[in-house]
């Protein structure tokens, strides 16, 4: 058994030992990435469910998916966007989200879906997948925008001008967006006087004429 093993002070030990322990480093890292992965794929199940409803109009429940049905599900998706049947709309893209991984495109989708959300009315929901999206992708500028664009529609001013905040850190330009806040917040200040409200909104007009 002596001759076999090297000895402890042997340098073919040392190397033996650093290579075992690179596999052992190797296994563990592949097998935590699994989990993780698969952790997030039944995240993101357990919130899609938020999603299905009885007012779902397709039936996808059963149909088979292949990768080759991503495009012109995608392409039909957005054509019922457009025609004004949000409901067959958000199914396909719930149906997608479910069967495609990131790397194939599912934050896009999911960004396709808040938009649709939007589009039609549902700000709740469109609002939870804008979140969710930043959530994995916090510097996503274009998603920043449109949950500022639900944060407005719902009348959550203090909100949208919270999302301004990571906007200006990634180099975009907010000033006049957050003077347009200001003044949509002066006007649903019902604690002012009309006479409040003329004076700050001059000087919310001044501030913006020294900014142009």
């Amino acid at each position: 058994m002596e001759q076999i093993l090297p000895a402890y002070d042997d340098p073919l030990f040392s190397i033996v030992l650093i290579i075992v322990i690179g596999l052992i480093v190797a296994l563990v890292t592949y097998g935590w990435g699994v989990y993780r992965e698969q952790k997030e794929e039944g995240k993101l199940l357990n919130f899609l469910e938020k999603f299905d409803s009885s007012e779902c109009t397709l039936n996808t429940a059963d149909m088979p998916y292949e990768p080759n049905m991503l495009k012109p599900l995608t392409l039909l998706a957005k054509a019922f966007e457009n025609s004004g049947e949000y409901h067959k709309s958000i199914d396909l893209y719930l149906y997608l989200i479910k069967h495609v991984s990131q790397d194939q495109g599912e934050l896009e989708l999911m960004e396709r879906l808040g938009n649709t959300y939007l589009h039609a009315g549902f700000l709740a929901r469109s609002k939870s997948i804008y979140t969710e999206i930043l959530r994995k992708k916090p510097r996503n500028v274009k998603v920043l925008y449109e949950l500022g664009v639900v944060y407005e529609t719902m009348q959550k001013y203090e909100k949208a001008k919270e999302v301004l905040e990571p906007l200006t850190m990634l180099g975009e330009e907010t000033a006049s967006l957050e003077k347009f806040l200001d003044f949509l917040l002066l006007l649903s200040n019902n604690t002012l006087s009309i006479e409040t409200k003329v004076l700050q909104l001059k000087e919310i007009l001044e501030q913006r004429t020294q900014h142009v």
